[in-house]
């Protein structure tokens, strides 16, 4: 089977010539630009959160670009099938495929409609691109059985996938033996990964502010390490934005983490830092919005804080009682054991 990969180039962060991605980018595009500005208007008239008009932009743009629309036709012919990842570029790619008689395929990781949702007006046009793409396509997946009834709402039947994760990578065992000297003075260290996405964003200043809390306390064993660019880097007492690291960084992050915090408030699909977690068999204290798409049962696979406000004292009882976490974590990997990705993308093949 044909496959592309398509991505940036090493060399100066340059894209490739080939890539279907290079529309994408907001300052190389005199007309990406201008549809942008056009939507920024209209979204402060109407009130609309930045993820509202990046997600209209998304919908808006693909079509109108002549260069995307040549290489989406020349890829349509160059494969076998066509998998997509959100339903964006399903629009525009949905006529090549259906002349060329090829199935398209589509992964909505999340309701893009019910992101960030400020403007009822654009939440509606959101949802308008969004329903009518996921009409043309063969067939699509959500990882959550909440999206799915959401879809059904809408007449939609969508195919419900686990959210997969890399089980061989991901082995229980020792930290690496390098880790950043920050960590060095603290004998705890909970850890939160996030990239930049407002429910992310505003998860990360919650660590931040719990961080807080128990630095007022006078308690400064903990370090509390925020990785991703959901949050600025930043070093604050005993807390710890590192913003992009290198995988092996994570890596070593996840099995250094005592405990993995997920404060979110909101969001669709399923999280993936959760399922990553549970993978390293560690455990993870989230908000029901935070283990979102995951079959659990509390105190068992997972634990789970009614309220924001409910962490700091969460936090300090798992990490007091060294016997819970490591039975949950051997719970949490137990449950996540079918979830690598070689074996359910074979979905996407049948």
């Amino acid at each position: 089977m044909r496959v592309l990969f398509a991505a940036m180039s090493e060399k100066g962060g340059r894209i490739g010539r080939m890539s279907i991605a290079e529309p994408f980018y907001f300052n190389r595009h005199r007309r990406a630009r201008k549809i942008k500005r056009f939507l920024d208007r209209w979204g402060k008239l109407f009130g609309a959160s930045d993820a509202q008009i990046f997600h209209l932009w998304l919908y808006l743009w693909p079509k109108r670009h002549k260069l995307f629309i040549k290489r989406a036709e020349q890829l349509v012919m160059w494969a076998d099938d066509v998998y997509v990842e959100y339903s964006y570029f399903a629009r525009p790619i949905f006529k090549f495929a259906k002349q060329h008689n090829k199935k398209i395929e589509v992964t909505e990781h999340d309701v893009i409609y019910r992101q960030g949702v400020k403007s009822l007006v654009f939440s509606a046009i959101i949802k308008y691109f969004e329903m009518k793409a996921l009409r043309l396509c063969t067939r699509f997946f959500c990882f959550s059985k909440e999206d799915q009834n959401c879809f059904a709402e809408d007449g939609l039947a969508p195919e419900l996938l686990p959210l997969p994760v890399n089980l061989r990578d991901v082995e229980v065992g020792e930290s690496a033996s390098f880790l950043p000297d920050a960590l060095g003075s603290f004998s705890r260290m909970c850890l939160f990964v996030g990239s930049r996405y407002l429910p992310n964003e505003r998860a990360a200043e919650a660590v931040y502010e719990i961080a807080k809390n128990f630095e007022r306390q006078g308690r400064n064993d903990i370090l509390f390490v925020v990785v991703g660019e959901c949050h600025a880097p930043k070093r604050d007492g005993n807390f710890l934005a590192t913003g992009h690291v290198a995988i092996n960084v994570l890596d070593a992050l996840y099995r250094r983490a005592d405990l993995i915090v997920v404060p979110l408030l909101e969001g669709t699909g399923a999280s993936v830092k959760c399922v990553e977690a549970m993978a390293y068999g560690k455990v993870v204290l989230a908000s029901s919005v935070g283990a979102r798409g995951l079959e659990y049962e509390n105190g068992v696979h997972l634990v789970i804080a009614k309220t924001i406000t409910d962490f700091p004292e969460m936090i300090d009882r798992l990490l007091s009682d060294e016997a819970t976490r490591k039975k949950i974590g051997s719970a949490a990997r137990a449950l996540v054991a079918h979830r690598d990705y070689r074996h359910l993308f074979l979905r996407y093949l049948t």
